[in-house]
């Protein structure tokens, strides 16, 4: 199987900005299954068309945090993200 790469991201949500996707559990895994008109990774993906988020693609980490639940709370806090 091929190896999945890995895309870092850095997002500010320190003014509350939204990420603006949705992310569901499949198999244990953050999925990304929507990516909405605004929210950062939108901007991100407009700033960065060689590194962009895709649908389907799957968070691993935020902030060094692991696991579908940690990601999530990590997601929604209002600070700087490494994705």
């Amino acid at each position: 199987a091929e190896e999945a790469e890995l895309l870092p991201i850095i997002v500010d949500k320190r003014d509350g900005a939204t990420l603006g996707v949705d992310i569901q559990k499949k198999s244990g895994q953050a999925v990304i299954t929507q990516i909405k008109k605004q929210g950062l990774i939108t901007v991100w993906n407009a700033e960065h068309p060689e590194a962009q988020v895709k649908l389907g693609h799957v968070i691993v980490e935020v902030n060094g945090v692991h696991g579908f639940d940690g990601l999530l709370s990590e997601c929604r806090s209002n600070k700087i993200l490494h994705i």
